[in-house]
């Protein structure tokens, strides 16, 4: 593990619980919820400033990824809604 990914899980240990269990009950969400909107908000700003990545190689040469972040993602999608764009 890198020093820069050490880094990143050390940030986002308390995030990584609260999005799970905001995934948990993704199909209960209301896009109204202020809480849930500002924790996916969060993770996904450090998407946004590349401290966080779905993503990663690790020291050995595997690839990592970061299901929480994966849920994130799609948590934003059911929180902001999607309005279609011409």
């Amino acid at each position: 593990m890198t020093s820069e990914t050490r880094r990143s899980s050390q940030r986002s240990g308390g995030i990584v619980r609260q999005v799970e269990e905001l995934w948990e009950r993704a199909s209960s969400l209301d896009p109204r919820d202020s809480q849930a909107r500002g924790v996916v908000e969060e993770a996904i700003a450090g998407l946004d400033d590349g401290s966080l990545r779905v993503a990663e190689v690790v020291e050995s040469g595997d690839v990592v990824v970061h299901e929480w972040l994966k849920h994130a993602i799609l948590l934003l999608f059911r929180l902001r809604g999607i309005e279609p764009s011409e």
